[in-house]
């Protein structure tokens, strides 16, 4: 996807006229139909520090931060909640407003709205300067932005200098990057591309192997797909050499598993550094994970050679994760929803008190306990034991690769699923906690639709009932994002008990499949949801949850006297849900994604490793 071409607007930072300044950025909005870059004429940046805002394909309006400077904007979740101007306060600010503002095409009219309006104010109040300090036009608008309800994320261009005309050390700055040697942008670039948030693992031992891969993989022209399927191939050759059983093959899979999630690592950098955004890519990286690790979960399951045992481990530590995921996501999203809500205040209002932390300045339940956990967990050795007690994707494989080399497969499933259910206790508390401090109000449309989309009951169940499971539309349920965590759990766990009692390693293997098989529908629509596309038809023609558990009861009835034709049931449906939902659903999904405008903020958990 190429990002529209951005001509850069000059904006005088101090103008004579505030109220005509206003005026003329309306006039340069309504102008045109386009993105709109404005850029204060006395910002000092390099210009591959304003590309990272202007060629960003990801639509949405952004401006241009630092942590660098006295700070202007108070931000939550890449997102601007207020902006400190000479007549309006934003108390909590943590990051600078550098100058630059890019307005995607739908904002235009809100833009040139309350540009206007500001002017008026501006002519009304006498806003031109206020105890020696000149009022700035672009901080103005980004503020009118943020209070008539435009969401304005934040992209940040430390570690880039900066500087505006006129500050100390200005000249120093415009000096060092007139110096600045392309071998030295290309430094700068690649640590920017390096993710900043990541997991424990990740930080200390797979992104500094990235970090000596990504220049290697950007030489050899690789594109984030290309690098994710290397990471696919890697990951699949691991569960193979899991699955021999054999000590010295167990070494190779434990290394390759380890090489897959480094270069799991690069594809991410890749596409950071060439700004190379997509949603085929985001749905790519964050399913083909899923895949690798599944898929290693049936190796080890299948080369321990403990029959039943093994296959049993390995299907609970699947559904342990996919609902685990389910809440991750969901979860996520809902969070961002009744969070990142920014009230609307009057332009002319000199307080933001109507903007505070929706989620720290709560009344509801359980707020003393989050206030006071979050106190405790700005150290920063609680910080990184809060990242392990998350067992992100390095945690759980450094897990699978240290005891598959040291020959004890079955102990690594196990030793997985018990960290893996107290980390789901520990988040989970975190949660609810938060969730109880929400503010209470009625469920918005989104919020239903993300959690309504992963029902999965149809067609037996009717649509009014479907809907009632994902919770009444408009109602005000606080906790609805645990539904569908709720209905994977009882699919799971419904297939796990009704086929307990077959016997055999080849049923254990597979009822595996046919939850791995059914893991990816769940996942498939998952993701949908989050790019905001419609289910695809294979959802009715897979049975919905209710259709698949009674195939499986039948089966299992079946079994208690011919346990050999339910094991042969079992990898029909297995293999005819396989073809519906690894063939034709993926790729419903790459034709509905490569026509689909990319999100403001790519898929949480999986815009690249």
């Amino acid at each position: 996807m190429t990002a529209p071409a951005l001509v850069p607007v000059a904006v005088d930072p101090s103008p004579a006229d505030l109220a005509r300044g206003l005026d003329e950025l309306a006039e340069r909005a309504r102008a045109g139909t386009g993105p709109l870059l404005l850029v204060a004429a006395d910002l000092v940046a390099h210009p591959e520090a304003v590309a990272d805002l202007t060629e960003d394909p990801r639509p949405g309006t952004a401006v241009l931060t630092s942590r660098s400077g006295r700070a202007d904007l108070r931000v939550r979740n890449a997102r601007v909640r207020a902006v400190r101007t000479v007549v309006h306060p934003a108390d909590g600010a943590t990051e600078v407003f550098t100058g630059a503002l890019r307005v995607d095409p739908d904002d235009r009219g809100a833009a040139a709205a309350a540009a206007t309006e500001l002017a008026a104010l501006a002519r009304r109040d006498g806003w031109q300067s206020v105890a020696g300090e000149a009022a700035d036009p672009l901080a103005l608008l980004v503020l009118g932005l943020v209070r008539t309800g435009v969401p304005v994320r934040t992209v940040t261009l430390d570690p880039w200098p900066w500087a505006r005309a006129g500050d100390p050390g200005s000249e120093d700055v415009r000096r060092r990057l007139a110096g600045l040697s392309p071998d030295q942008v290309h430094a700068a670039r690649l640590a920017r591309a390096t993710k900043a948030d990541d997991g424990f693992v990740a930080t200390f031992l797979s992104r500094p192997v990235a970090r000596l891969l990504t220049p290697v993989a950007l030489r050899l022209g690789l594109t984030p797909n290309g690098v994710t399927l290397v990471s696919v191939l890697l990951g699949l050759l691991a569960a193979g050499a899991f699955a021999t059983g054999s000590w010295p093959w167990l070494v190779v899979g434990a290394v390759l598993l380890q090489s897959s999630l480094v270069v799991d690592c690069v594809d991410g950098d890749v596409a950071r550094y060439r700004r190379a955004f997509t949603p085929t890519g985001a749905w790519l990286d964050a399913s083909t994970d899923r895949l690798k690790e599944f898929a290693c979960y049936g190796g080890l399951a299948w080369g321990a050679g403990t029959g039943r045992t093994a296959w049993a481990l390995a299907a609970v530590m699947l559904t342990v994760q996919t609902v685990r995921h389910a809440t991750d996501y969901t979860f996520t999203a809902v969070r961002e929803l009744r969070e990142d809500t920014v009230e609307l205040l009057e332009l002319d209002r000199t307080d933001d008190a109507g903007n505070v932390d929706a989620a720290a300045d709560t009344d509801g339940a359980g707020s003393g306990l989050l206030a006071r956990s979050r106190r405790s967990g700005r150290h920063g050795a609680v910080v990184w034991a809060k990242k392990v007690l998350h067992l992100g994707i390095g945690e759980r494989w450094l897990v699978l690769s240290v005891l598959a080399a040291a020959n004890r497969p079955q102990v690594a499933l196990v030793t997985l699923l018990v960290l893996a259910a107290v980390s789901a206790c520990y988040v989970s508390v975190g949660r609810l906690l938060r969730t109880a401090a929400w503010r209470p109000g009625p469920v918005a449309p989104r919020e239903h639709d993300i959690v309504a989309a992963q029902v999965d009951a149809a067609p037996l169940v009717p649509p009014r009932w479907a809907d009632r499971l994902a919770g009444l539309r408009g109602g005000s349920a606080r906790y609805g994002w645990l539904r569908p965590a709720y209905l994977r759990a009882v699919e799971y766990g419904g297939v796990l008990a009704l086929t307990a009692t077959l016997p055999g390693a080849g049923a254990g293997a597979a009822v595996f499949v046919l939850l791995l098989v059914v893991a990816s529908h769940h996942y498939d629509l998952l993701y949908r949801v989050l790019q905001g596309l419609r289910p695809g038809g294979s959802a009715v023609l897979g049975l919905g949850w209710p259709g698949r558990l009674l195939v499986v009861a039948a089966l299992a009835v079946v079994g208690m006297n011919q346990p050999d034709a339910a094991r042969a049931g079992l990898w029909v449906a297995a293999g005819a849900l396989a073809v519906l939902f690894l063939v034709v659903e993926p790729a419903g999904v790459l034709r509905a994604m490569r026509s689909h405008r990319l999100p403001g903020r790519p898929l949480e958990g999986a815009a690249g490793g």
